[in-house]
């Protein structure tokens, strides 16, 4: 899936980054924290923060009420919820980014470019991974905690920027060095089956995900991805991507911070109605009744499901 030499060559960036936050403090840039937890058409958001590190070309990000560019040599703060869309540019440079996700064992770097014709069904240019670095790592997944404290010292003057800065630089860090320590590890799948769980996993709040759009990263067609996928795994792309969304659905259910219809959202279901029926057949309960038995009924969320009923839409859609 990738290869040391890829691997160095993405903590380097991290290490670079690094190194820039240390003289120059302003490269730190984030998009606010507007329009939390909610389903935006034009984007998806993640129930964990992200951090960009824009190496090439600009990002230009959106969501509700906002819209921002990153520049190259720049990074950017994604907070936990913030619905977002990200378009490439090219600028002096060609178009290059990496992006730390926090991940269920660890955490994934993925390194990114944006190959023309690899975009939106309309033929647009969209942003496919060309490096991806999944991490085992509890200290790493735990680094992430740092981002949310980022977002909460960035609202103050003076020394909470300080903070913000100095918070982000660890991060980094640990990230950094988490990565340099892991292994090659062994492979249990193809290159291209582990890339394309890789992706997956990092992207499951999005509604692009799909056979099509997995196979473009993994740089194969859908169909040999499917044969390799149900040779290797048993189970088809489809079938895998809801199991990761379920059990992903479980955690932030028993975390207590978010709705149903907000954990519907956040796992890549366009629909909360079309969410409950699939959370039902996977596990014999609803999300709300998975939540009270572990929780006693004692969290932050409303204790409510949505009562309307919509249409079910397919999980996964063309990108």
């Amino acid at each position: 899936m990738s290869t040391d030499a890829d691997k160095d060559g993405v903590v380097a960036v991290l290490e670079t980054a690094l190194g820039r936050l240390s003289v120059e403090p302003e490269r730190l840039r984030r998009a606010r924290s507007v329009g939390l937890n909610r389903r935006w058409p034009r984007g998806h958001f993640h129930p964990t923060p992200e951090l960009f590190i824009q190496t090439g070309g600009a990002t230009r990000f959106e969501g509700p009420e906002q819209r921002w560019e990153l520049a190259a040599g720049e990074l950017g703060l994604v907070p936990r919820g913030v619905p977002h869309a990200e378009t490439p540019l090219d600028r002096a440079t060609p178009y290059g980014m990496v992006v730390a996700c926090c991940g269920r064992a660890g955490f994934t770097l993925i390194q990114a470019h944006a190959p023309v014709g690899e975009g939106a069904a309309g033929g647009g240019r969209g942003i496919a991974p060309r490096v991806v670095l999944p991490v085992a790592s509890v200290r790493g997944r735990e680094a992430f905690r740092y981002l949310d404290e980022v977002e909460q010292a960035w609202e103050g003057r003076g020394e909470g920027r300080e903070l913000a800065v100095d918070l982000t630089r660890v991060f980094l860090r640990v990230l950094a060095e988490e990565a340099r320590r892991a292994g090659p590890g062994s492979r249990v799948y193809s290159p291209v089956v582990e890339s394309a769980r890789a992706v997956a996993r990092s992207h499951l709040a999005d509604l692009r995900l799909s056979v099509e759009w997995l196979a473009r990263t993994a740089g194969c067609s859908p169909d040999h991805l499917a044969r390799r996928f149900r040779a290797e795994t048993g189970s088809t792309v489809v079938a895998w991507v809801t199991d990761e969304r379920v059990a992903l659905a479980q955690r932030l259910l028993q975390e207590g911070r978010y709705q149903v219809a907000e954990v519907a959202w956040a796992c890549g279901f366009a629909q909360p109605s079309y969410f409950i029926r699939v959370f039902r057949a996977r596990t014999g309960v609803t999300p709300l009744a998975w939540r009270r038995a572990r929780t006693g009924g004692r969290n932050g969320a409303p204790e409510e499901e949505p009562s309307y009923v919509v249409q079910a839409k397919p999980e996964a859609r063309r990108g």
